[in-house]
């Protein structure tokens, strides 16, 4: 399993990217990076960049679903860009396809290009 992420504050939202696998093993690590930037998100929504995940199975989906709900008990939103075919097929089998707004496509490649600079949390395994 390998995971990293990359959060920072963006204009209007903060985003928080995820690369690598999102799965059971690396399901805690994207609970407390979610959980990070719902915090650090300074009234603002969330992004939540998937551009670089390689495999996301439904241990992967419930960190979006809890830091969704929190969000939405201070009135903002987890958005969610750039998701890969295999993740769309996995949110409509989840019956989730519809529960997550989703970031432009014109908007969602400026997020995909991340930085160098930008604090970074890493797990492997």
């Amino acid at each position: 399993m390998h995971l990293y992420t990359l959060s920072f504050p963006h204009p209007h939202h903060y985003v928080v990217s995820f690369h690598g696998e999102a799965d059971i093993l690396s399901a805690p690590l994207l609970r407390r990076a979610l959980s990070k930037a719902v915090e650090n998100a300074a009234g603002r929504d969330v992004v939540a960049n998937l551009c670089e995940i390689d495999f996301m199975d439904s241990s992967g989906v419930a960190p979006l679903i809890e830091a969704d709900m929190s969000l939405h008990s201070r009135g903002r939103r987890l958005w969610i860009s750039c998701a890969t075919a295999r993740s769309a097929r996995l949110f409509r089998a989840l019956k989730l396809d519809g529960v997550f707004p989703k970031v432009p496509r014109s908007m969602a490649a400026g997020l995909c290009n991340n930085g160098p600079g930008h604090p970074t949390t890493r797990a492997t395994g």
